[in-house]
């Protein structure tokens, strides 16, 4: 019988330390890649099929003790297929279920399984690293030259772009005091954060500085909780304020630009809540799930792209509830709602786990988890763009932070498995 005490931090055999290690990692490492890449849709999808087999073949070969996240994703399923039958078009709505659910629960099981070493997060990181550069670079080039951002360029426009910077800042973050990295590495992070600041400015988008703003300090807090050095006090605390200045600065422009007003802030945050359209659709928002509150209208975030249109005088943009929890309730009632709470509570209560952990390593894998959760939630607040790739792209790296973390042996209060 085989050992169900866990999995080893190494492969155990020469074989799968070569060659073959690596044919369980390129089709990960490639999806990793085209994600963020807008137009790579078929490359995606054959990724997505390469990552599941090998994973199944990793499967074949070896064990896996523990999976986490099995039930809330499981309770997901089940509500969101409970809204199929009942849906304006229960094909479109069976087959968002594929995509979203589907999909995600692949990547985020082949990224936890595969996650096994340093080679294998290292690899994965130098993929993001790279995506980075070359998304920022292409970005500052585009936004310099013309002005603006192409709706349909390869960072995806301004939304996508916004969201991937949004997902893997908090990865910055914690390679910066990640004792693994080597110093090199560290400076070449320190070179991509204003890069990435920088052209996400361009995007003029106003959520991402709330985002990333509210998740820099919370990984403040978490990483001083754990180091009470002195001289780690300072190089925190300061870099810390740089980045909320930064913030501030940022979304006041963004504010003042989108409204045109040369008023101080206080007088610009009160005209941007009084004249948001998102008010208009948060309302009619909640107004759908008050008629359909249990069932839903069917899984899907343009499931009512028609309604929403025909509402709002056909405004090419206003399709949907424009907030992702608003979204999962028109989609399939309250307990859509619940049901996908529930998801990110227990996605939270792992990386915690690996937070209380005695290793430092182990630590930073949860504090930076938690940021990741933290951004993405609070950037899908009046952008809902928690789907496909993105949503791809976040499943991926919680699968990667629990995997390892779970290997690195995480000393921490033991826990039945959701």
């Amino acid at each position: 019988m085989k050992d169900r005490s866990g999995p080893p931090d190494i492969f155990p055999d020469a074989d799968v330390q070569g060659w073959r290690a690596w044919l369980y990692l390129a089709p990960s490492s490639l999806l990793l890649l085209v994600l963020p890449i807008d137009h790579t849709t078929a490359l995606r999808m054959l990724f997505l099929v390469l990552t599941a087999v090998a994973t199944a073949w990793f499967w074949r070969c070896r064990d896996v003790a523990r999976i986490p996240l099995l039930l809330p994703f499981a309770t997901c399923f089940l509500v969101a297929l409970a809204s199929v039958p009942g849906a304006d078009d229960p094909v479109y709505s069976l087959n968002e279920v594929k995509k979203e659910l589907g999909y995600g629960l692949i990547v985020f099981l082949g990224f936890y399984s595969l996650a096994r070493t340093r080679r294998e997060v290292a690899t994965w990181m130098m993929v993001i690293l790279f995506n980075i550069l070359w998304l920022g670079i292409y970005t500052l080039w585009q936004g310099l030259n013309a002005g603006t951002l192409a709706f349909d360029g390869w960072h995806g426009g301004v939304l996508n772009y916004s969201v991937f910077v949004a997902t893997v800042f908090p990865l910055l973050l914690a390679a910066l005091g990640y004792p693994g990295v080597p110093r090199n590495w560290k400076i070449a992070v320190l070179i991509l954060i204003p890069l990435t600041l920088f052209t996400t400015y361009l995007t003029e988008n106003r959520i991402f500085w709330i985002a990333i703003g509210a998740s820099t300090l919370m990984l403040a807090g978490l990483y001083l909780n754990l180091r009470s050095a002195r001289s780690a006090t300072k190089v925190v605390m300061a870099g810390t304020i740089v980045i909320l200045v930064a913030c501030t600065l940022a979304f006041s422009t963004a504010a003042k630009q989108r409204i045109g007003s040369q008023t101080g802030v206080a007088e610009t945050l009160s005209t941007i809540v009084e004249t948001d359209p998102r008010n208009r659709i948060w309302a009619y928002s909640v107004q759908r799930i008050q008629e359909r509150p249990w069932m839903g209208t069917g899984f899907g975030r343009m499931a009512q792209a028609k309604e929403f249109a025909e509402h709002f005088d056909h405004e090419p943009l206003w399709v949907h509830a424009h907030n992702m929890f608003l979204d999962y309730g028109i989609q399939m009632g309250v307990p859509g709602i619940l049901a996908f709470a529930f998801l990110f509570a227990c996605v939270i209560r792992e990386f915690l786990r690996l937070y209380r952990s005695s290793d430092l390593n182990v630590a930073l894998i949860g504090i930076a988890g938690i940021g990741i959760v933290a951004a993405v939630i609070l950037k899908s607040a009046t952008d809902d763009q928690f789907v496909r790739h993105n949503a791809l792209l976040f499943w991926a790296l919680v699968g990667m932070g629990l995997g390892y973390g779970a290997r690195l042996g995480a000393k921490v209060p033991s826990a039945e498995p959701l």
